[in-house]
């Protein structure tokens, strides 16, 4: 993940020493040589993803590579934060700290799991989670396409729900390698957790729009977004009704900037006009800034 880049890019090498630094850890070290384990822990994944998503969007932006608008899945909230302006970068990276430490100290209190399901609408799959009660928790925490939600809660219930949905035809059901309940109320810990340093973060008007996947809206009150911010661990990720605003305010090419290209098959699951790209590796950037070069803007 990025090693191209730590190794080439002085920028993206500056941004993970300092995420090092706030982590107390040595995240190149453990990029480099940690194996699967290590570094799907969410208080890891968390800060390496952020520290290479922002350097590697700064990099662009540096180039020119200026965006229309900005918007972030779960976690990438703070990055697009980060980019826009909204959180200086030390004070988002020391929060997404904070919130994985938070959610993995959330998603010790019992068996927890997420799974993706295609096939069913948001409110059929309410009703069936609602059915799985007796069970436990289980809630839909993603509307991510609208080929694709997720569940999140107690695993027995997620399981339970799992069943339900492969009983209906036209379906699909993959269980997610996560290690928590995110976006869930089991993650109401977290929430608490961060509460105060979200409270007494400084947010600035965005330098660019700002299209929360919280609720897929605008960020413009900035203390009204801070009670949401506050709530986002534990609300749904809205991804979809992000897409949509992003299309409604003009936006039809999709750069996503980090690791891997889920968010690229969501987008173009949500609209098949929009363009995508990605930008997670150093021979991407190098074709985008091509691309560029040879567009003349």
């Amino acid at each position: 993940m990025g090693l191209d880049l730590l190794s080439t890019v002085p920028h993206v090498q500056a941004r993970f020493q300092q995420a090092s630094a706030i982590a107390g850890l040595d995240l190149v070290e453990l990029v480099r040589t940690a194996d699967a384990a290590a570094l799907t822990r969410t208080e890891i994944t968390q800060i390496t993803v952020f520290a290479l998503s922002t350097a590697i969007a700064e990099f662009l932006m540096a180039r020119g590579l200026e965006p229309q608008a900005v918007a972030g899945h779960s976690l990438g909230e703070f990055s697009a934060l980060a980019c826009a302006g909204v959180l200086e970068w030390e004070e988002a990276a020391r929060l997404v700290w904070q919130r994985g430490l938070a959610m993995k100290a959330a998603s010790a209190s019992g068996a927890q799991a997420m799974a993706a399901i295609g096939g069913l609408s948001a409110e059929a799959l309410a009703a069936l989670c609602a059915e799985a009660a007796p069970a436990g928790l289980v809630v839909v925490a993603n509307l991510n396409s609208p080929l694709q939600l997720v569940i999140s809660g107690e695993e027995a219930a997620v399981e339970e729900v799992m069943r339900r949905v492969r009983e209906r035809p036209l379906t699909r059901v993959d269980r997610l390698n996560v290690g928590g309940a995110f976006h869930s109320p089991l993650m109401q810990p977290a929430r608490d957790a961060l509460r105060q340093a979200i409270e007494s973060a400084v947010l600035r008007p965005p330098a660019v729009p700002v299209v929360s996947s919280i609720d897929g809206e605008l960020v413009t009150d900035l203390e009204v977004y801070r009670k949401k911010l506050i709530d986002q661990v534990t609300a749904p990720v809205r991804w979809r009704d992000a897409v949509h605003r992003l299309r409604h305010m003009g936006v039809d090419h999709f750069l996503e900037v980090g690791p891997g290209r889920v968010l690229t098959g969501l987008v173009r699951q949500t609209d098949r006009t929009a363009r995508t790209a990605t930008a997670g590796s150093l021979a991407e950037c190098e074709l985008l800034l091509g691309q560029r070069r040879e567009a003349g803007d």
